[in-house]
């Protein structure tokens, strides 16, 4: 069996290579070694473990989960304490439960299945959690029909209540937006709401954008991007092997019937492309919101370390 390497270069430590594999099966003669642009700090938070235990038991009390379900396993590879802790270096104990808390809310929405008509109603629910701080209605129909709306209700409701208890006086407003949008809109802005939160326990004003200077939004936007592509870069193999042609380069593949080295040559430069547009929009940004391109910046790197690593984007046959 051939090995696939990706060389990630880390800012950390400038003078070496840092060495990933991903391994590749039923495809001929791949052995390809290539170096991945990529300019941001890389670390993991020391509370890691503690976070990812206090993690699984916490979507099991909310009921989210069952144990004993695939659905449950399919969490705990996941990993999501490891993206969190990739994404949050420096967060305290409690902040990263409930960012990690979060994110797992997000994941177990995602894998919610009603019709859309419905999906809308449970997320006019949700966003009535974040804005009141009361559960909806039990006996709703919708609750009645899909009882997890209900628990997604609970555990929404602990995360609003955490978050104001750390802080009392939080405006929450960027935040609750930022989780409207992501409901509207593509699930590849899962990421906006993630960094919102992060502006929220770091306790960050995001100042009015000078209109000479880009966005902070349209900087988020780009961040979410890159993202993207380096999702795709690395769960290349495996979504090749299973015909997803949402993937970009799998498209590309069906069009123009290019080779698996192509494919991936594509996807890493297309990546470089978008993080050197990333680092372009960012030095025409407003100098006043440092803290907030640290936590986009932090975003990409820490999703590019849980990509590599997480089980979820290794091959069935490992």
């Amino acid at each position: 069996m051939k090995k696939l390497i990706a060389m990630i270069t880390t800012k950390r430590e400038p003078l070496s290579l840092k060495y990933r594999l991903l391994n590749v099966k039923s495809l001929d003669d791949i052995d390809l070694v290539e170096t991945v642009y990529d300019p941001f700090y890389t670390g993991i938070n020391e509370h890691h473990q503690q976070v990812k235990a206090h993690t699984e038991q916490w979507v099991l009390y909310h009921q989210m989960y069952q144990k004993s379900d695939e659905a449950f396993k399919t969490f705990c590879k996941a990993d999501i304490a490891t993206l969190c802790a990739y994404c949050y270096r420096e967060e305290s104990e409690d902040m990263l439960n409930i960012v990690t808390d979060f994110v797992s809310w997000l994941f177990c929405h995602d894998d919610f299945k009603c019709d859309p008509i419905q999906e809308v109603a449970m997320n006019r629910m949700m966003m009535g959690v974040l804005f009141t701080g009361n559960h909806p209605n039990t006996e709703a129909p919708l609750i009645q029909d899909y009882p997890l709306i209900s628990q997604l209700a609970s555990a929404l409701l602990d995360i609003r209540k955490r978050l104001l208890d750390a802080s009392p006086d939080l405006d929450m407003s960027r935040f609750t937006k930022s989780v409207n949008k992501y409901f509207k809109g593509n699930k590849g802005d899962a990421i906006k709401p993630i960094v919102e939160i992060g502006v929220l326990i770091r306790g960050l004003t995001i100042c009015s954008d000078d209109p000479e200077t880009v966005n902070v939004d349209d900087l988020l936007q780009q961040a979410c991007t890159v993202i993207c592509c380096t999702n795709d870069m690395v769960s290349l193999i495996k979504k090749s092997r299973e015909n997803d042609i949402e993937d970009f380069v799998m498209v590309k593949r069906e069009e123009e019937r290019v080779s698996m080295n192509n494919e991936l040559l594509a996807s890493i430069q297309m990546c470089e492309s978008e993080i050197k547009h990333f680092e372009t929009l960012k030095n025409n940004t407003n100098k006043d919101v440092p803290l907030f391109i640290g936590l986009m910046e932090d975003g990409i790197r820490g999703h590019l370390d849980w990509s590599l690593e997480t089980l979820r984007y290794k091959t069935s046959g490992k």
